[in-house]
């Protein structure tokens, strides 16, 4: 999922973490070049968030993980205030390696959250590979959680409406797990947009259809088919 990074699958061992000098060095290395980031729209919280940054690796080579993790998520939290969206989704990333590291699925699991919707202002592209990750991730879960995995298809499919077949593609996961999580209001409105996703890469058989189809359950269920 993450080239830049190298390998984000670190050893956890029985939910403990042990040091990881590997670990470690790759991702003070990176805070180190983040450590740069320019002053974007508001310099005292790009100057915040620098600082920040600098204490999150000096913990980090400390070997306090969660302290680190922490403190890279508040750097972000200023990035973005600064709207410095690359570098804010950049050091989500890495807090992310650090709570793999401590076994925590769950904020890894977020910190890639709020890297995909920074890299949403600023790398489409980047964004989409991380919520196709953030869904995966979603689906492994002891209890799906059918309304997250719904809302981040959605966000993939409108980030990739110049490409409509993928957008389609997402779209109609999204509306599947809406389905499955007793939505029919917002499965309706995903079939929609993979319908027009359909129609503008040419598939006008297909659109129709999924619209016919949306139609009879609009009838069936008193919803509205003109919703989003």
């Amino acid at each position: 999922i993450n080239a830049e990074y190298g390998d984000c699958r670190l050893l956890i061992m029985g939910g403990s973490c042990s040091r990881d000098k590997g670990m470690e060095k790759s991702v003070s290395a990176r805070l180190s070049e983040l450590e740069s980031t320019g002053d974007g729209e508001n310099p005292s919280r790009a100057k915040a968030g620098r600082s920040k940054l600098e204490e999150a690796r000096k913990l980090l080579n400390d070997g306090k993980y969660p302290e680190a993790a922490n403190g890279m998520m508040n750097a972000a939290t200023q990035f973005k205030l600064a709207q410095c969206y690359e570098p804010a989704g950049d050091t989500y990333q890495l807090a992310s390696e650090v709570y793999i590291k401590l076994g925590e699925r769950g904020k890894e699991t977020e910190m890639y959250e709020e890297a995909a919707k920074c890299y949403q202002q600023s790398n489409p592209e980047k964004a989409v590979r991380l919520w196709s990750y953030v869904a995966e991730t979603l689906k492994d879960q002891e209890r799906t959680n059918h309304f997250k995995i719904a809302g981040t298809y959605d966000e993939m499919g409108f980030l990739e409406f110049e490409h409509p077949a993928k957008a389609a593609e997402h779209f109609g996961l999204a509306a599947k797990h809406w389905e499955l999580d007793l939505k029919p209001q917002r499965m309706i409105d995903s079939t929609n947009a993979a319908a027009r996703a359909k129609a503008l890469d040419g598939k006008y058989p297909e659109a129709i259809e999924m619209l016919e189809k949306n139609g009879k359950m609009c009838n069936a269920k008193d919803l509205s088919l003109i919703h989003i």
